[in-house]
This record gives structure tokens, C-alpha cells and sequence, in this order.
């Protein structure tokens, strides 16, 4: 907009269906919506000012306080809706402390009628809060399927695990330290902003955990919106809490060359 002189103005006015988070009017330049209806007298060049009521924006492009007139104002009206509330995403996954405690509330993996089939087929845990009816469980994840770790649970992995095509935690997946031998295998484990515990920093995992990761390079890549993992892989977008046992084997030199089988 151009040729404002100091005392010239002009109030636009958009209608909309719904409630936008907030907008932008001058580029680069981040307000406050005006608390009551625009005036030339009370606004500056920029202010806007939305009626939730009607759901309508007004915004007033003004000579006022130019530096050299006539004035020339750069407007870019820009509208948001936000995924988040209060437009503040939430905090790197990466940068939360990992729990120091399993929760009273948690799943076992051995429990059959917590898992379910979904619309796309994969197989999910459909959480206490959230329990289907028993008739309508899919059964324990079998070899082959596509398992996924809903993002309001904590499952602990009390049982041998099925050979899985996907794995993608959301949520919380802890394998138990019970003294049995424990195996992961799947092509693809994807930690999308949860946690896979395997141990904890003052309980190290004291048993043998395996983690196997299948395919080949005729596998197909899994692809992220941001990122392309890749096949046969391991990505923790989130938290990968893996604690061992200390060896305290330490590194040596053989005096003499030692022979398959020899102690």
C-alpha cells in the first residue's frame, strides 16, 4: 500500500469460519491484537483486532508516524493455526531426563487382550485407560506383523517377542529383567518420541538382551516426513536407555596365539 499521507488510513476486514491462534500482518514484525475495535486516533500502522463473536479480523494500515511521507506499508497478512496449544510445541523428547522408575500403571506384553488391530493393520496395545472389549482383541503380536507401542502406555516385555516387520514405540517399551534370555528382532525399530529401556542406570539389565535387526539391501527404506532412516534399522527418535552389567573385562595383549576352543 502506498501514497499514505500522516492523517490517511484504511480498516480491512476479513471474515472467517473459525478461530486462528494468531496472525501476522506486517512482516517480520509480531503483535498483540488490539483489546477493542480499531481507530486511527488509539491504533499505529499494523494493529489488528479480532472479534471472536463474529469471528471477523480488522486491521488498519495508516500514514501515521511514517518516517517520510507520503508513506508506503508493506502488509503480508499471514493466519495460524496451531497443532499445539497455545502454539508452544512440546519439549525434545531428547532432552527429558528418562524416568527413574517403572509407573504402578504399566501393561505386560503377555497379556493378549490388550492388543488390537488397527484400520492400516498394524497391531497395537490399546492401553488400560483405553481397553476394548475382550472380543474385539487381536491376540498376542504374531511373526511378521507390524507392532506399535501406543504413546499413553508403558508396556514391559515379560515374554518372548514375535520376529516383527515394524516396531515403532511411541510410547514406553521396557523389557523385563526376570533372568530369561530376551531377543528383539524386527526390520525396522523406530523410537518416535518414546522411550525402549533396556536396564536403568542404578539396576543395570543383568540378563542377555539381543537386539536382531533383519533384511537385506533389496529391503525397502522407511521413510520419515523429516528423514529417511533407512532398512534394518535402529532410530531412536526419542530415547534409547540401553544399560548393561560392567564387564570389567579389561583389554590385553595374549602372550600366545590361542586356538579355537582353548580356556
Amino acid at each position: 500500500f502506498s501514497q499514505f499521507d500522516s492523517d490517511e488510513f484504511i480498516i480491512m476486514r476479513h471474515e472467517f469460519n473459525q478461530v486462528p491462534d494468531r496472525f501476522g500482518i506486517i512482516p517480520g514484525v509480531s503483535k498483540d491484537p488490539s483489546s477493542r475495535p480499531l481507530s486511527y486516533n488509539d491504533n499505529d500502522n499494523g494493529d489488528y483486532f479480532f472479534d471472536t463473536n463474529t469471528k471477523a479480523l480488522s486491521y488498519i494500515i495508516s500514514g501515521k508516524d511514517a518516517s517520510e511521507t507520503p508513506a508506503t506499508r508493506n502488509m503480508r497478512l499471514q493466519v495460524y493455526r496451531c497443532y499445539y496449544a497455545d502454539c508452544a510445541p512440546p519439549p525434545d523428547p531428547n532432552t527429558i531426563p528418562p524416568a527413574r522408575e517403572r509407573p504402578d500403571d504399566y501393561d505386560v506384553w503377555s497379556d493378549p487382550s490388550l492388543w488390537v488391530q488397527t484400520e492400516e493393520g498394524s497391531i497395537t496395545n490399546s492401553g488400560r485407560s483405553r481397553r476394548r472389549r475382550r472380543n474385539s482383541a487381536y491376540g498376542l503380536p504374531q511373526d511378521g506383523d507390524d507392532v506399535k507401542i501406543a504413546g499413553d502406555t508403558w508396556m514391559v516385555a515379560d515374554t518372548d517377542l514375535p520376529e516383527m516387520n515394524k516396531l515403532l514405540i511411541y510410547g514406553v517399551l521396557e523389557f523385563e529383567d526376570n533372568g530369561s534370555e530376551r531377543t528383539l528382532t524386527a526390520t525396522y525399530v523406530l523410537v518416535l518420541g518414546g522411550r525402549l529401556i533396556i536396564g536403568w542406570e542404578d539396576n543395570p539389565y543383568d540378563s542377555l538382551a539381543t537386539i536382531v535387526l533383519t533384511g537385506n539391501h533389496q529391503t525397502e527404506e522407511f521413510v520419515l516426513p523429516s528423514i529417511t532412516p533407512g532398512a534394518k534399522v535402529l532410530g531412536c527418535f526419542g530415547g534409547c536407555d540401553l544399560h548393561g552389567k560392567n564387564t570389567n573385562y579389561p583389554k590385553t595383549k595374549l602372550a600366545q596365539t590361542v586356538a579355537a576352543g582353548d580356556r
